[in-house]
This record gives C-alpha cells, sequence and structure tokens, in this order.
C-alpha cells in the first residue's frame, strides 16, 4: 500500500513497477501532478487505484485496461473523453468515482465496466452528458448511483434502466437543470432510497415512488408541486 494524499511532487517514478505486490495506490488532492507513468498498468495486483483530486492530471495513462484486477478507480482528469480500450473495458471494477472532470464531455464508450459495477459517482464534471455516447440498454449489477453537480444533465440517461433490478440506493444533487425523472423509474424492483437535494427545475414525481424512503432537500419546485 502507498498512500500519498494531497501530496505536492510533480512526477511519478517510472521504477514504481518494482513494486509488483502493491494492492493500493492513493495519490488523491495531488495538483501538481500531471502524469502517471505507463509503468502503473503492469502492477497486476493493484486492487485500489486513487487519482480523485488531481486537477492537472493530463490523462490517464494508456494502458490502463491492464490492470487487471483493480475494483476501486476514483478518476480526476483533464481528459475531454475516455479513449477506447481504456477504463471502459475494465471488467473487475466494483467502485468507479469520476469527480472534477471539467472537461470531461461522455463516458466510456464500452460499457463493460458498468456491467460489473456495484457504485457508480459522478460529480463536479460540468461538460459532461451522460447520454452523448449512444450507450446500449446492458444488464447491469448497479447498486448505488450518485449524480453530483451536472448542469447539463435535463434527464436521467436511458441506460441506467439496465439496473432496473438491482440499483437500491439513488442520489442526485445540484443538477440545476433536471426538470423531469422518467415513469420507467418506478420500475426499479430493488430501489429503497431517493435522495434529492438542490435540483431547482424538478416539479413532480412520477406516481408510485410511496413505497421509498425518498428524502427532497432545497427543490423548491417540487415541494409545491407534491
Amino acid at each position: 500500500m502507498l498512500v500519498l494524499v494531497d501530496s505536492t511532487f510533480e512526477a511519478f517514478p517510472s521504477s514504481i513497477v518494482s513494486l509488483k505486490h502493491m494492492r493500493c495506490l492513493e495519490l488523491s488532492g495531488n495538483e501538481r501532478i500531471t502524469k502517471l507513468p505507463d509503468a502503473v498498468c503492469k502492477l497486476q495486483s493493484l486492487d485500489i487505484l486513487c487519482v480523485g483530486g488531481c486537477v492537472n492530471l493530463e490523462e490517464l495513462p494508456r494502458d490502463i485496461s491492464k490492470l487487471i484486477s483493480l475494483r476501486w478507480l476514483e478518476i480526476t482528469t483533464k481528459q475531454t473523453s475516455f479513449p477506447d480500450n481504456g477504463v471502459g473495458c475494465m471488467k473487475s471494477l466494483r467502485f468507479l468515482c469520476i469527480v472534477h472532470c471539467g472537461n470531461l464531455t461522455s463516458l466510456p464508450r464500452d460499457m463493460s465496466y458498468l456491467a460489473v459495477l456495484h457504485t457508480l459517482i459522478i460529480a463536479n464534471c460540468e461538460q459532461l452528458d451522460l447520454e452523448n455516447g449512444n450507450y446500449q440498454l446492458i444488464p447491469m449489477r448497479l447498486q448505488r448511483l450518485a449524480i453530483v453537480s451536472l448542469p447539463r444533465m435535463e434527464a436521467l440517461p436511458e441506460w441506467l434502466q439496465g439496473a432496473a433490478n438491482t440499483l437500491r440506493v439513488l442520489y442526485i444533487w445540484y443538477c440545476k437543470n433536471l426538470d423531469a425523472l422518467p415513469e420507467w423509474l418506478t420500475s426499479f424492483t430493488s430501489l429503497r432510497i431517493l435522495h434529492l437535494r438542490e435540483c431547482p427545475k424538478l416539479v413532480s414525481l412520477p406516481e408510485g415512488m410511496h413505497r421509498l424512503e425518498v428524502k427532497i432537500e432545497d427543490c423548491p419546485q417540487l415541494k409545491r408541486g407534491m
């Protein structure tokens, strides 16, 4: 395990490849690092990689999909999109957090990772359109989803219906242009908790949401509609 939270180093040595038994690499909060060495992708035992809050990281290593044991990934990057054969191909991921990616316009086009994820957090990505990419509807195991500060999101993405039998917890916070929740959300048989916070354009909930634990904060239109 190597934990260097809020560090200020600008480069990471390629000699990291010698740490072949390392399971966790935690670099969150480093605002100076711009690149990770490709050698990181040779750490076949790596289970956790955290580069959340690394706001000047230009991109993820191009061979990141070679981290075949990776189950937990936290990302901040200046990329506008994820390349093919990258994050989207990581079939061992269970937890994915994409945060403070101000240039990102779309999620990975390959949706293999969505089929195995249990938790997905997407936050503070001003340009991200969750529907941008012509995603296919695939069965998913997603149990927890948090969507925070996505100003381009006006509706929940259609691909989320792939988690209709597994999603248990849904957080939607600070989505200022979300104006409706889809009727198909009522068909989510495992959904138990819906937490809405500061979605000022949201006017009403679909019929049949009474079975859920619904928490509403700072959604003035919604409270009046109810």
